[in-house]
């Protein structure tokens, strides 16, 4: 597909609750819904400065690549790459450690469990399986988790290949950041913070993780959870949450590469609001 934001139905949810448990891998071939494989990146993990984490090179280049495109963008927003870096270790546990090739796409590819009314709400099936490789029910894609309806409001090109893919790490990236920051929130305050992790799971317990992961990427002294790299259930980010816009107010994708990472590492933790 082109590198534009994708046009569809809004999609049907999952909303108000826990989404799908932990992500696995799946043995859908290559080219269902995704660009063909590339040579492996095996770029050491990158220790994230004022702490002792690392985070796959990849994944760190994409979330400050996103943080970059996502201020130049929308700066009253405030997104910091460790917002991002927090949910992508919740969700994925980094891509299950991070093997991607040098595109940034996952592989082999992430999927969550089949959402068909069992352990989790039914989501009929929105893609054909162009995504997720079903098509009678939908499931979670890539390493931050999109369900595929989301995916067609929201996913964005962020590695200048023309294809918004929701397994390529800068693409999912880039899309995540600009669902992060809808309806003119600014992530300095802690209420519109706390309304965008829960516009991607409607779980306390998920806001409070990935507080938890976002403070200790900024360096701070939280304790993380147990057992890491990630609890279950692990959700799926769905506009259909009341803080979300309609599919036409999502902002168009670039088709460029991603910027250089800023240089700062700095992070001010969100204020509480007044209200």
């Amino acid at each position: 597909m082109d590198g534009g934001t994708l046009v569809g139905p809004p999609p049907t949810g999952p909303t108000g609750g826990p989404s799908p448990g932990p992500t696995v891998e799946s043995d859908q071939s290559e080219d269902e819904g995704t660009a063909g494989p590339s040579a492996p990146d095996h770029s050491p993990p990158v220790r994230v400065p004022g702490t002792d984490l690392t985070l796959p090179a990849p994944f760190y280049r994409a979330y400050r690549a996103a943080e970059s495109a996502q201020q130049a963008q929308q700066p009253g927003c405030r997104l910091h790459w460790q917002l991002l870096a927090a949910i992508g270790q919740v969700e994925s546990g980094q891509g299950r450690d991070g093997t991607v090739d040098s595109t940034g796409t996952v592989t082999p590819p992430v999927f969550g469990p089949l959402l068909d009314g069992g352990s989790y709400p039914a989501i009929v099936d929105t893609d054909d399986g162009r995504l997720d490789g079903n098509d009678h029910f939908d499931r979670a894609v890539g390493p931050l988790q999109f369900v595929p309806g989301t995916w067609q409001v929201w996913g964005a090109d962020g590695n200048g290949d023309h294809v918004a893919d929701p397994q390529n790490i800068y693409d999912a990236a880039i899309s995540a950041s600009r669902y992060l920051c809808a309806d003119d929130r600014d992530l300095s305050r802690s209420d519109d913070l706390d309304a965008a992790i829960l516009s991607y799971n409607h779980s306390q317990t998920y806001v409070d993780t990935v507080l938890k992961w976002m403070r200790a990427y900024a360096g701070g002294q939280d304790i993380l959870p147990s057992p890491s790299p990630s609890p279950s259930p692990s959700p799926s980010p769905s506009p259909s949450v009341s803080t979300s816009p309609s599919p036409s107010d999502a902002p168009s994708p670039s088709s460029s590469p991603p910027p250089s990472p800023s240089s700062s590492l700095s992070f001010t933790p969100p204020t509480p609001s007044n209200s």
